[in-house]
């Protein structure tokens, strides 16, 4: 079903918590030239409790008591270990810095949470042994590629919006992702991510992606939320692909 996007906010709050629909939700912007798409299908339209996801950068933002360490717009070029002496921290914030590499995160294996968001990064190879993260938040950065998720078993939220990424990939292994952000990148295609099954939010949007035929095959059956918003789709006969690929 078509509907306007500005519709969408009366839509969710018209469905109860237990109720279900089947059908493929697609939302279009009103300038149909700009082929602003954004996809919610099946299962609960209107999220209980237990299915929505919240965002852990709010949370991050208002929390203040121990176990959080942030070291947000300090200059920082570089991480230093002695950051990390003062005990364990399963938050840390380091947005609005200059760092370009992140070093010495393994002196702190527990952290849950980990946001380096606005900085210099080229690379994220440093969080590979952070592998109780549940939390990646790393967007406006300058990293090329995904890498160092291969034991991020505990991975449900990880955004890496406003990057030069290219290819979504090394993802496989982290069976807990829920919500996936790769907007505002120069992602061409979307491969194979049917192995995320817990996956429930894919925000695509700002990528370069020009056809949706291999999408039904290759987005997890449980995702609700799929965004894709200023890319090169010119055909809208392009949706049809998709809603035949996901109600067939």
């Amino acid at each position: 079903m078509f509907m306007d996007g500005q519709r969408l906010h009366s839509l969710h709050g018209g469905v109860s918590d237990r109720e279900e629909k089947k059908e493929l939700w697609i939302i279009l912007s009103n300038q149909i030239d700009d082929c602003c798409l954004a996809v919610i299908q099946a299962g609960t339209i209107a999220a209980s409790d237990e299915d929505h996801i919240a965002d852990p950068l709010f949370q991050m933002s208002n929390y203040e008591g121990p176990g959080l360490l942030d070291l947000s717009s300090q200059s920082l070029h570089k991480l230093d270990p002695k950051f990390f002496s003062h005990g364990e921290s399963h938050t840390l914030i380091l947005d609005q810095n200059n760092i370009i590499k992140l070093e010495h995160l393994e002196c702190n294996q527990v952290l849950k949470q980990l946001s380096v968001a606005s900085n210099r990064l080229v690379r994220m190879m440093g969080v590979s042994k952070l592998i109780h993260l549940q939390t990646l938040n790393l967007p406006n950065n300058s990293i090329g590629y995904i890498e160092g998720l291969k034991d991020m078993v505990n991975l449900k939220w990880l955004n890496l919006a406003g990057n030069n990424i290219k290819v979504i990939g090394q993802l496989n292994n982290c069976v807990s992702l829920q919500h996936l952000d790769m907007s505002d990148n120069n992602i061409a295609h979307i491969g194979d991510l049917t192995k995320l099954s817990a996956l429930k939010t894919l925000l695509l949007h700002g990528n370069i992606i020009t056809t949706l035929r291999t999408v039904p095959a290759h987005l997890p059956a449980n995702v609700t939320v799929l965004s894709l918003a200023e890319n090169e789709i010119r055909d809208l006969a392009e949706i049809q692909i998709l809603l035949a690929g996901r109600t067939g």
